[in-house]
């Protein structure tokens, strides 16, 4: 039998992400190879139909199955909306869902309309599925397939994490499947990009220092998303992982793909949005060595402090890498220490100045409000900021993510504001944690997990997003300072700067810092408007020591026992060896 699946996914922001929706496309091509061709994508994100037409839509293609791809714990709310409104009009429609919002596996099979949960690798779990469960629908046929949850009179099941697939096999994608509408969003034309556009800006406004673009990327050409690894060598503890380790493609296989995307695509730019690239200093060497010969830009996306060297970035840069992401997350070594980044705050400074030595662009990702955090670890963070600000003369200082710490289930970030009773320990309190933080991004204010006050943090925010462009400007002048921010922003934007307070708070951050005691007033209405109290609370959360991870905290000093079904707690710990043990 090869039933009808229906894939679908959520609206997490107000416009459509650029990010390829890898998760969908490789489980449909596993299946189609493996003999199921009977599946389809409905891709909300993309098409943006109202909930009305969306839900009818789906009831007009009566799928037997609709997989639900929820690759981030916010989208809670439309999975509750969705699952029920379908099951409403299809009652024989089998619902699964997977993605990182499966690690709430118990709420969502309690508290909405899904049958099944998939955790962790999905191809093989749901080849399986699909073969056993159809077409008598019989939960005896699936007790023993790896990788899936579901209720069994009530009683939640868990069979661990999903089986691992081979090295050779990740991320493999048929591209036949997508449509004109999908490869003009996800692998836009250059010709076609709105040179104000955020797209456009991250492809080219940030390629500069010596570096001038390869001429055949202009015109035709398209740029694409790309993966050459799955997983990650850390498991930081604000970071869900449903896979163990890191499994890496080899580079005659990156290489095979890149080359059928020029052929096929057009493909002249490729983002590589691995969580942990090049870790493999040998794989990377490699890998530089053979695509220079493609003649293409390419862009790293996430890549570990401790992995580059001023060597490997010259390599880098000569085979065609034009920017480089790196999670720096903290300057306080306390932070790092209790965040489990196995990086010191030495690496993430040399790090950035390497790459830009290098002619590699870069830009500072940041996260306060961790656990632990105080007024000396932001203090420690807005020092290593003051050194980056001075690090180089084409750094572009106006470019700092700094978002606040959320927690997402399945890390022990949740688990220590689950055992504060932030978030508390019912089903309820849980559920209602995942309906706020829906369709929210980590920039926009969460819990607060530190004993300071939601105001200290927001007026800490501020100061840290100035510190950094007001050192570069002590050093460097005012000039340069303006010249860079032109290399990203268009004259007219610009000049408009100039009468906006964001703007003036953007072209004047010397002055503004200077007079830094005034961010307390804006630091007041964000946090009214982020509906906290302006007063301190009066919290007090448990102390996390400053010299362990908070992992460990958990488990030694807080003493917090993990609660719920015995399989459900492996869950909350992210403990993929602790089942591989069991199973």
């Amino acid at each position: 039998m090869d039933p009808k699946i229906l894939f679908i996914n959520f609206s997490f922001r107000h416009i459509a992400d650029n990010f390829f929706p890898y998760g969908v496309y490789c489980l449909m091509t596993y299946l189609r190879k493996n003999g199921l061709v009977n599946n389809t994508f409905y891709n909300i994100d993309l098409l943006r139909p109202t909930k009305e037409a969306a839900i009818q839509y789906i009831i007009e293609q009566s799928p037997d199955v609709v997989a639900i791809s929820s690759p981030v714990s916010t989208g809670y709310a439309s999975c509750k909306y969705y699952s029920a409104a379908i099951k409403q009009h299809l009652a024989n429609t089998t619902m699964i869902l997977g993605g990182n919002l499966a690690a709430s596996a118990e709420i969502i099979l309690k508290k909405t309309d899904i049958d099944f949960c998939f955790l962790g690798e999905g191809e093989i779990s749901l080849l399986q599925f699909i073969k056993q469960y159809f077409p008598d629908k019989s939960l005896e046929n699936v007790k023993q397939i790896q990788g899936i949850a579901y209720l069994d009179n009530g009683d939640l099941i868990i069979n661990g994490y999903g089986q691992s697939l081979d090295k050779n096999k990740i991320y493999d994608v048929d591209y036949e499947l997508i449509d004109d509408i999908t490869l003009n969003h996800y692998c836009p034309k250059i010709n076609d990009l709105d040179k104000e556009s955020h797209i456009y800006k991250s492809l080219f406004s940030k390629v500069y220092a010596n570096v001038e673009l390869h001429s055949h990327v202009i015109g035709e050409t398209r740029s694409i998303i790309m993966l050459t690894s799955r997983g990650c060598v850390n498991r930081c503890t604000f970071c869900h992982r449903f896979v163990e380790g890191i499994k890496i493609l080899p580079v005659d296989i990156v290489i095979a793909r890149m080359r059928q995307l020029i052929d096929k695509l057009n493909i002249a730019i490729f983002y590589l949005g691995d969580e942990c690239f090049g870790v493999d200093k040998k794989w990377l060497i490699s890998f530089c060595a053979a695509i220079k010969p493609l003649n293409v830009i390419w862009i790293v996306g996430g890549m570990r402090a401790s992995s580059v060297n001023p060597e490997l970035l010259e390599l880098m840069y000569q085979a065609g890498c034009r920017t480089i992401f790196y999670g720096l997350e903290s300057g306080s070594q306390n932070i790092l220490d209790i965040m489990e980044k196995k990086i010191s705050a030495p690496q993430g400074i040399n790090a950035i100045k390497w790459t830009l030595e290098a002619g590699i662009f870069t830009t500072i990702q940041m996260v306060i409000g961790m656990p632990g955090e105080d007024v000396e670890t932001l203090k420690e963070s807005e020092e290593t900021l003051n050194i980056l600000g001075k690090c180089h003369p084409n750094h572009d200082v106006s470019n700092l993510s700094i978002n606040f710490t959320q927690a997402l289930p399945g890390t022990p970030v949740y688990e220590y504001a689950r055992s504060q009773n932030v978030i508390g320990t019912t089903m309820e309190t849980e559920e209602q944690y995942l309906l706020d933080i829906s369709d929210t991004n980590a920039a926009k204010w969460s819990l607060n997990l530190t004993n300071l006050s939601a105001l200290q943090l927001q007026y800490w925010k501020l100061r840290l997003q100035l510190i950094m462009k007001a050192s570069y400007i002590s050093h460097f002048g005012l000039l340069a300072y303006y010249k860079n921010i032109l290399k990203i922003q268009s004259l007219r934007t610009f000049i408009s700067m100039l009468f906006s307070l964001r703007g003036i708070y953007s072209l004047f951050p010397n002055i503004i810092y200077a007079i830094k005691p005034l961010l307390w007033i804006v630091a007041i209405f964000r946090t009214i408007r982020s509906g906290e109290r302006i007063i301190a609370s009066g919290q007090q959360l448990a102390h996390v020591p400053k010299t362990k991870s908070l992992r460990k905290s958990l488990e030694t000093d807080i003493h917090w026992d993990f609660s719920g079904n015995s399989q459900m707690i492996q869950l909350r710990k992210g403990n993929t060896k602790e089942w591989k043990k069991t199973s």
